[in-house]
C-alpha cells in the first residue's frame, strides 16, 4: 500500500485538464496531497468539476525554475507533466519557436533529471495525436505506427511534442517508470481550446461553413476532460504495479468516431443558431489561413483565426485505436459526455445575455477577482481596438466624400482635420495593442479574425484613397470658356470669348495690369459695333465662297480656263 504522506505533483495542472485529473484521483480513493505547479492556477473557476480543496496545494511558479522543482519534488511519488505551449495562440510565429522548444523539450528534459535526482517513482506525460499527424489520412492508427520524420510535421508544436515524448519514454526504467498519453481534442464545459472556441464562433456568426477535402465531412475522435482525467489515474495505477507496463504510449479518446462538424450540431442548436450547410473549397480556406497567419503573427502579434494544423486535422480523416489502453490500462471511457457540454452552454446562454458572451465576460462566483479583472480588461481592450479600426474606416470614407464633393476651401480644412484624427486613432491602436501584450498569456485570446478583416479593410481604403488623391493632384489645363452666339443669318460662329481668357496686357511693365471686364460690363454701343463688324465679315466670307463656286463651274482646272 502506498504511503499517504507522499505527494502527487501536477506540472501545469492549474487548468481544465488538471482539474479533471484531481477530480479523478479523489474520486478513485487517492487521499495523498496533490501539489499543483502553475503560474496562474484557476482550478476554482471550473464550476462543473468537484474538487476537495483540503488536499490541494498550490505552488505558483514555472517548472522551468529549478528552485521550484527542488521544493515540490523531494516528497513526490508521482509526477503528471501537463505543461506545453505552441498549440494555439501567438506561439506559432517564427520568433517564438525557440521558446516553444525551450518549454516543450528542454523543460521536459530538466524535469526528468530532477525527478530522477529526487527519486520520483512514476512519471505520466500528456502527449498528443499531433506526434503522428502530418496532414495525411489516418485510419484507426495504433501506437505501433512509427513517428514521422521531424521535417514532415505541420508546426513547431507537433515537432517538439514528438521529441519530448521520445525523451520521456526513453528515460523509463524499473526505478523511474514513465508513460505517455496521446489525446485528441480535449473538450468539456469551460475548456478554452475546443468548446469555448466553438461557442465564441457560433455567437459571432462565424461558424457558417463546412470545410472538407471531399464531399463528405472528415471523421475523427475526441477526448472528453472527464475521460482524460480517468486515463491519468489508470496509467498511474499501471505504473504502480510491480510488473506494470512502462515506457509505452497510449492513444486516449472517447472511443467513438464522429463527424467533425456534425458533432457540434446539438451545441449550435442549443445556442439558438442554425448548423452550417454551405461548403467552402479547401484550397480557398488554405490560402486564407496562410495569409491570415502571416498577418496575425508578423503584423498584429496575435493568434490567427485558424492555424494550418487546425485546418488540416479538421479536413482530414484521422481516427485512433484505443485497444492498447483498454487491454493494458483497463481504460474504459464513459460515453454520452458531450451532452453534458451541450447542457452547460444551453443553461449558460439562458442565464447570461448575449452581450456578455460576445465580450467574453462571464464571471463566476468562484473566480479569483484578479483573474476576472484581467479577463475583463483584456476583452474590453480588444473590443476598443476593433472600435478604433471601425472609426478609422469611417474617417477614411468621410475623407473620400470630402475630396469628391466639397469645394477647395472646405476640402482643405476637412482633409487636414481628418488626417490629424486618423493619426490620433493610429496612436491609440498602437498603444492599446502594446498594453494588451503585457497581460498574462493564459487570459488573453484575441479575436484574430475580427482584427484581420478590419485591418485589411482599413488599409485597402487607405490605398484606394491615396491612389485617388495622387490622380487628382495632377493639375489640368483650364479650358477656356467659349460662348456661342448666332448672327443675323442664323449661323453659329465663335464670337467674343470671356474677357478673362484674353487679359489686357499693360502698355508699361511698371503699370499694374488693368482689371478685366466681364460681359455684363460691355456698353450697348460697343455691342452694336461688334455685331456690325460680324455681319460685314459674314458678308465678305459669303462673297468669297460664291466667287470660288463660280470659278469651279467654268473649269475644274483654273490653269486651262482661258483656252
Amino acid at each position: 500500500m502506498e504511503n499517504k504522506d507522499k505527494d502527487y505533483v501536477l506540472i501545469g495542472g492549474g487548468g481544465f485538464l488538471g482539474a479533471h485529473i484531481i477530480a479523478a484521483l479523489q474520486e478513485n480513493g487517492v487521499r495523498n496531497r496533490i501539489v499543483v505547479v502553475d503560474p496562474h492556477p484557476r482550478l476554482k473557476t471550473f464550476e462543473t468539476v468537484e474538487i476537495d480543496e483540503k488536499n490541494v496545494i498550490y505552488e505558483k511558479g514555472s517548472f522551468l525554475d529549478g528552485d521550484v522543482l527542488d521544493r515540490v519534488l523531494p516528497n513526490a511519488v508521482s509526477v503528471f507533466h501537463l505543461c506545453s505551449i505552441g498549440h494555439t495562440g501567438v506561439y506559432g510565429a517564427q520568433k517564438w519557436h525557440k521558446l516553444v522548444h525551450k518549454v516543450n523539450v528542454s523543460g521536459t528534459e530538466q524535469l526528468i533529471r530532477k525527478c530522477q535526482t529526487h527519486k520520483v517513482s512514476r512519471f505520466v506525460y500528456a502527449s498528443s495525436v499531433a506526434v503522428v499527424f502530418t496532414g495525411k489520412p489516418l485510419e484507426n492508427v495504433t501506437e505501433d505506427e512509427p513517428l514521422p520524420d521531424p521535417c514532415e510535421y505541420l508546426d513547431v508544436y507537433s515537432r517538439t511534442k514528438a521529441e519530448a515524448e521520445k525523451k520521456v519514454l526513453d528515460a523509463s526504467t524499473p526505478d523511474f517508470k514513465t508513460t505517455a498519453l496521446r489525446f485528441r481534442a480535449i473538450y468539456g464545459p469551460q475548456d478554452v481550446s475546443v468548446a469555448e472556441k466553438v461557442v465564441k464562433m457560433v455567437k459571432k456568426n462565424l461558424f457558417m461553413f463546412v470545410i472538407s477535402r471531399h464531399e463528405t465531412e472528415a471523421i475523427s475522435n475526441m477526448s472528453s476532460g472527464e475521460n482524460c482525467g480517468t486515463a491519468f489515474f489508470v496509467a498511474d495505477r499501471e505504473l504502480k504495479r510491480k510488473n506494470g507496463k512502462h515506457g509505452r504510449a497510449y492513444f486516449i479518446t472517447d472511443g467513438e468516431i464522429i463527424k467533425q462538424y456534425e458533432v457540434w450540431h446539438p451545441l449550435i442548436k442549443a445556442l439558438g443558431k442554425s448548423p452550417p450547410v454551405h461548403r467552402v473549397p479547401f484550397s480557398l480556406v488554405f490560402l486564407f489561413v496562410q495569409l491570415s497567419s502571416y498577418v496575425s503573427y508578423e503584423m498584429l502579434n496575435s493568434a490567427p483565426p485558424m492555424s494550418r494544423f487546425e485546418l488540416e486535422i479538421l479536413c482530414t480523416n484521422n481516427t485512433y485505436s484505443i485497444e492498447r489502453a483498454r487491454r493494458e490500462l483497463n481504460y474504459h471511457p464513459k460515453t454520452e459526455l458531450f451532452q453534458k457540454t451541450v447542457s452547460y452552454y444551453r443553461n449558460k446562454s439562458k442565464f447570461f445575455p448575449d452581450i456578455l458572451l460576445f465580450f467574453d465576460i462571464i464571471p463566476t462566483f468562484d473566480k479569483h477577482w484578479c483573474f476576472v479583472k484581467c479577463e475583463i480588461v483584456n476583452s474590453l481592450v480588444m473590443k476598443l481596438i476593433i472600435v478604433l479600426f471601425l472609426s478609422n474606416l469611417t474617417v477614411s470614407l468621410l475623407w473620400c466624400c470630402t475630396v469628391i464633393c466639397c469645394d477647395n476651401a472646405l476640402k482643405k480644412c476637412f482633409v487636414e482635420f481628418i488626417a490629424a484624427l486618423k493619426l490620433l486613432i493610429h496612436i491609440f491602436v498602437v498603444v492599446l495593442h502594446r498594453i494588451i501584450q503585457f497581460q498574462p498569456i493564459d487570459t488573453h485570446e484575441p479575436s484574430g479574425l475580427d482584427l484581420y478583416v478590419l485591418v485589411c479593410i482599413h488599409f485597402t481604403m487607405d490605398i484606394i484613397l491615396s491612389i485617388y488623391l495622387a490622380a487628382t493632384a495632377v493639375p489640368k489645363r483650364q479650358k477656356q470658356k467659349v460662348t456661342k452666339k448666332r448672327n443675323v443669318r442664323g449661323r453659329e460662329h465663335p464670337t467674343v470669348r470671356t474677357i478673362e481668357a484674353f487679359p489686357m496686357l499693360p502698355l508699361n511693365p511698371c503699370q499694374p495690369e488693368p482689371k478685366a471686364k466681364s460681359e455684363s460690363e460691355i456698353s450697348p454701343e460697343d455691342a452694336e459695333t461688334v455685331d456690325f463688324l460680324i455681319r460685314e465679315l459674314d458678308d465678305y466670307v459669303e462673297k468669297l465662297e460664291a466667287d470660288c463656286e463660280n470659278q469651279t463651274k467654268i473649269s475644274p482646272f483654273p490653269i486651262f480656263s482661258n483656252i
